[in-house]
């Protein structure tokens, strides 16, 4: 094999490395499997018994996650405090100075997440800025976090 062919089969290799990688955020492996021959691919099982084998461990990409869009583009008049995480719910604690201003923030934090957004606490403003805390939570039921088993 010439180094032109060489370099063809590795760059090939890794553009479907790419490929298995981008498919996907729900692929946590990617198996590198080559035979006795010395021919590599990539895959999303397991090997066969006949070919060695190494693991790619892949986390998917966190850069475009919501909350990492919510600290670039937070609403005018809205100072966040804290973001804590909880299994798979967010609780977020900010500032605001005027009522229509923490309303904005929570459709804007819906829109960004597409998730339930729930108010938790809210002190309105006064002589100071208001301060609030909202739960953005995947589960259709949220509230069970909150205030426990529904009542049945």
């Amino acid at each position: 094999m010439n180094i032109r062919q060489s370099f063809n089969r590795s760059l090939s290799n890794m553009l479907l490395v790419v490929a298995l990688v981008g498919s996907t955020h729900s692929m946590a492996t990617i198996y590198k499997c080559t035979t006795e021959k010395g021919k590599t691919r990539f895959q999303d099982q397991p090997c066969s018994a006949k070919e060695e084998e190494k693991t790619i461990s892949y986390e998917p990409s966190t850069q475009n996650h919501w909350t990492n869009q919510l600290k670039k583009y937070t609403p005018e008049g809205i100072k966040i405090k804290k973001i804590l995480k909880s299994q798979s719910n967010y609780n977020i604690t900010y500032e605001f100075a005027e009522q229509y201003q923490s309303t904005q923030f929570m459709r804007h934090l819906n829109r960004i997440s597409q998730q339930a957004t729930i108010l938790v606490s809210i002190k309105q403003p006064t002589d100071s800025n208001g301060i609030a805390e909202v739960m953005i939570s995947p589960d259709a039921s949220p509230l069970t976090e909150i205030f426990g088993k529904d009542p049945q």
